[in-house]
């Protein structure tokens, strides 16, 4: 089965989600970003601390993604509510001309699981511009090293 087939696109809804926006984030005068809400099991208040929470952590992301155009990536953000363990979900899927990174992480409250969820999609984020630019410095270390070591060794 097919992602398509599990997702109604017209209301952009996963099936199980209960409710869902569609947000246009302007980030600053030149930059703006799509935002996709997917909300399961949560309280109005739960809700607005949400989305005003991912709105405050969206210009970090945003900085990140100004070697691509305004249209040309989509952040899709879901949250879920598990009533039986009183913890979040937080997943943020960033699609981008290139790669989809995925980043999930959970906890009890809504900003911890949104700051984690946020570290670990910048942190892939990082890694795959680095490989667009093919500079992955943190393994260029090792061989620069070995070099040393053998011209040290021929002198």
């Amino acid at each position: 089965m097919h992602i398509y087939n599990s997702i109604n696109w017209k209301t952009m809804q996963y099936p199980k989600c209960k409710k869902s926006y569609i947000i246009k984030t302007q980030i600053s005068n030149q930059k703006s970003m799509d935002v996709t809400f997917f909300l399961q099991n949560l309280s109005k208040r739960e809700e607005e601390t949400f989305k005003d929470y991912v709105d405050e952590k969206l210009p970090t992301i945003a900085n990140l993604l100004t070697k691509f155009a305004d249209d040309a990536h989509l952040l899709k953000s879901t949250i879920e509510k598990f009533e039986k363990h009183d913890a979040f979900e937080v997943e943020f899927c960033l699609t981008l001309p290139t790669k989809t990174i995925v980043a999930k992480e959970a906890s009890h409250s809504i900003t911890k699981a949104v700051d984690l969820s946020k570290d670990r999609l910048i942190s892939q984020l990082k890694k795959h511009m680095a490989i667009l630019r093919k500079d992955r410095s943190h393994r260029t270390i090792r061989k620069t090293e070995l070099v040393k070591e053998a011209v040290e060794v021929w002198e």
